[in-house]
């Protein structure tokens, strides 16, 4: 497919962290190619609401995408009913996404591979997403040997992604099945060994102690035995780990060093055992216990 997919952006109150997300994105070749959505949220409380007014205003000024359209919500959504309403209501008019937040910086090659990528995979029923995101080194350590530069994770990364309509449709946002994994330690066991404490997540969500999008995205790939495609080296940088925003604390040992050399794409891709382990591993480093939480939350938030 020639046309680039649309690219999603979710804004709220951090004009500063916006405007480096919009110009590090604008720096990529396939930016004036791609169509722009901006939904921006609106304040939660009347403290936020110069914040908010300074987004609105810089947004309105963003050139150099092929079109921008502007949404600006008019009452606060939350931002788990904005991410799957909004792109929910893209894919009325489009069959890809590519969606990021308000606090992700680019690489000037990530469109380039994104688009490559969702079209690559487009039909590899068991691959529901892709991500320019991957662990930085002090976290996962990728095997020297291994010679390809993306590989699978039974998991979805909500920072700097994209999936395809049929995908996305496939979420059951309101996980009807929730009282029986509620009630089965098996099936919490296992939907846990795909990394990390995600169990403890929906059920926080489903009780209402938080409000994501993110770990429904994620069940919805464990429910469909499906997989994200990761970046050996990673093509963002979540700028947000700094306590200015809403769901997360100082993260900054998280930070990510991006990597400006695309990602070369083999037409198969297979689970690696090496690789999955390292990534299971970063739940078990005792020394990362509570930043790995933290950083759990705000992967699911």
């Amino acid at each position: 497919m020639n046309t680039c997919a649309p690219i999603v952006v979710f804004v709220y109150k951090r004009p500063e962290h916006t405007q480096q997300t919009i110009e590090y994105l604008k720096k990529n070749d396939k930016a004036q190619e791609s169509d722009l959505y901006i939904f921006s949220e609106f304040q939660k409380n009347e403290s936020f609401a110069k914040d908010v007014k300074a987004v609105r205003d810089y947004i309105k000024t963003i050139g150099g995408f092929k079109s921008v359209t502007i949404i600006e919500r008019p009452h606060f959504y939350g931002l788990a009913n904005s991410v799957i309403d909004g792109v929910t209501s893209v894919f009325e008019k489009h069959d890809r996404v590519i969606v990021l937040e308000d606090d992700i910086v680019t690489s000037s090659v990530f469109l380039d591979y994104m688009n490559e990528a969702l079209d690559k995979y487009e039909h590899t029923s068991n691959i529901f997403s892709v991500t320019g995101f991957c662990y930085p080194p002090n976290l996962m350590t990728i095997y020297e040997e291994y010679d390809k530069d993306v590989f699978l994770l039974p998991r979805a990364s909500s920072w700097g992604w994209g999936t395809w309509k049929d995908r996305w449709l496939k979420n059951d946002w309101d996980v009807k099945d929730y009282q029986e994994f509620y009630n089965s330690q098996e099936l919490q066991k296992k939907y846990d060994l795909t990394g990390g404490d995600k169990s403890r997540m929906l059920i926080k969500q489903q009780t209402g102690i938080v409000d994501s999008w993110a770990i429904r995205w994620d069940y919805t790939h464990y429910k469909n035995n499906a997989f994200g495609v990761f970046p050996k080296k990673s093509l963002i940088n979540n700028i947000g780990l700094d306590n200015s925003g809403s769901h997360t604390k100082n993260l900054k040992s998280h930070a990510n060093e991006v990597s400006y050399e695309k990602p070369s794409l083999p037409n198969e891709l297979i689970i690696d055992e090496k690789i999955l382990n390292a990534y299971r591993a970063i739940y078990k480093k005792g020394g990362y216990v509570f930043k790995i939480k933290q950083f759990i939350k705000r992967l699911f938030a």
